[in-house]
């Protein structure tokens, strides 16, 4: 039996209409101030009907409450709008009697006295299937609305789900990157049809992934090595394209295990433009006492991922020395010249309503080899421990992305080679690789 009850929303003043309109045309989201009295919680999307006029109903969508923007008003965002082709009352009534009508329009909201109550479950699924049954070409629409909504409820702060996260991250980092519509590809995401022991990884569910022919992959991998060619090595490779007036992103995510077993994430972005390789490692930070900290492993332990990982970027570091002395052209010029970040975050839900990018420290490599070495982030023991109270200066997403948007940040490779063997040596130690390729169509 359906237990959830959504919400049906008027929207009454003209000129406010116009704009709000304006916003859907152009984003295919709008957002707007509005009073709140029931809402399950800040993190919790709720589903809604959205009226314009007093007759109709044009949209359902998917919203959720930010801040507080004024006395008892928030900031509600809609999003995963689905036009329901102004849907009339009148059209409802030949299913429904007019009873049934009155008493949908005595659970209803107004904007001017803000969103106070909710359908009953039994009202709400009356009137959601006479919707289905009037607007039958938006069914599969309404139910992945439904499907969206309802996840919500599921555990998803598992390990797993991390990994789905921080995998969800690198895609929104690498459309930021590219000044793709990251909102908007984001919200396009569909979750499984059906439950599953194995849970997927990100990109299987957005829209722009599709299949490509091998020599289409083989192009755009090789922007990054041979680490592909191995036949030995069974790789799992899903591909998503965006586009952006004469600029396409490709955007690959690689597997050698299943979510589950997933160690870490690591995002490769390649800037045609400016002929620059940047590659961010996700590292997650973990309560330990009272604050979030990313305990570094023993570096004698020769066999740790991590200080695998470390000597592979070394090794690249000393073939590609990180300074501007052989640039001869301005696009070569950068602010730092390395390839390697550390993008360090707090565990988290997997939140897929959401596309705002997971909020982290980035650390330059160069800067991560002198704060190890740091008195600040050793513990009476010895123990290395990275918070952001010690860790002095970092980068957030804005800066992050504005640096390697401009080509100001990543390094110029010559020989890929190496950068094959990174790639290699981090699908070897069960990491999820996300490889996002921007070049002209």
């Amino acid at each position: 039996m359906n237990e959830y009850g959504g919400y049906l929303l008027f929207f009454q003043d003209n000129q406010h209409l116009e704009q709000l309109k304006k916003q859907i045309d152009e984003n295919r989201f709008f957002t707007d101030a509005i009073s709140v009295f029931d809402w399950k919680g800040r993190e919790y999307q709720e589903l809604f009907l959205l009226a314009f006029d007093n007759d109709h109903i044009h949209y359902a969508a998917l919203a959720k409450v930010g801040d507080r923007v004024v006395t008892l008003k928030h900031r509600i965002k809609f999003t995963n709008l689905i036009s329901l082709d102004s849907l009339s009352f009148n059209e409802i009534a030949y299913i429904l009697n007019q009873r049934a009508i009155d008493g949908i329009l005595q659970q209803a909201n107004y904007i001017t006295s803000g969103i106070e109550k909710r359908f009953s479950p039994e009202s709400w699924s009356q009137l959601i299937q006479v919707i289905k049954k009037l607007r039958s070409n938006c069914i599969e629409a309404f139910e992945e609305l439904e499907r969206k909504q309802k996840i919500q409820q599921k555990k998803t702060d598992s390990y797993a789900y991390q990994i789905v996260a921080q995998q969800k991250d690198t895609m929104g980092l690498a459309l930021e990157i590219f000044r793709g519509e990251r909102e908007t590809e984001l919200a396009k995401w569909k979750p499984p049809t059906q439950d599953k022991e194995e849970i997927p990884p990100f990109l299987e569910g957005l829209e722009s992934a599709n299949i490509l022919e091998d020599k289409m992959i083989e192009h755009d991998a090789q922007v990054f090595g041979d680490w592909y060619k191995d036949p030995d090595k069974n790789y799992k490779i899903g591909v998503a394209t965006f586009s952006k007036q004469d600029q396409r992103l490709s955007v690959m995510n690689v597997n050698r295990t299943p979510v589950e077993e997933a160690l870490g994430v690591d995002l490769f972005y390649y800037h045609h433009q400016f002929q620059a390789y940047i590659m961010v490692q996700y590292k997650r930070l973990t309560l330990g006492g009272k604050e979030y900290r990313f305990r570094l492993p023993n570096p004698n332990n020769k066999e740790d991922s991590y200080n695998k990982q470390i000597k592979s970027m070394m090794d690249f570091e000393t073939s590609y020395p990180v300074d501007n002395s052989s640039v001869k052209l301005l696009n070569e010029y950068r602010l730092y010249p390395g390839t390697f970040y550390f993008k360090l975050c707090q565990s988290l839900n997997f939140d897929p309503l959401s596309s705002d990018l997971i909020q982290g420290m980035y650390i330059p490599f160069d800067y991560w080899q002198i704060l190890i070495c740091s008195h600040q982030v050793k513990g009476i023991h010895g123990g290395i421990n990275i918070t952001k109270n010690n860790v002095g200066r970092y980068l957030n997403n804005t800066l992050f992305v504005q640096l390697a948007q401009a080509g100001w940040i990543g390094s110029k490779v010559g020989n890929k080679a190496i950068l094959s063997e990174i790639i290699q040596t981090a699908l070897a130690g069960k990491r999820s690789i996300t490889l996002a390729v921007s070049q002209p169509k």
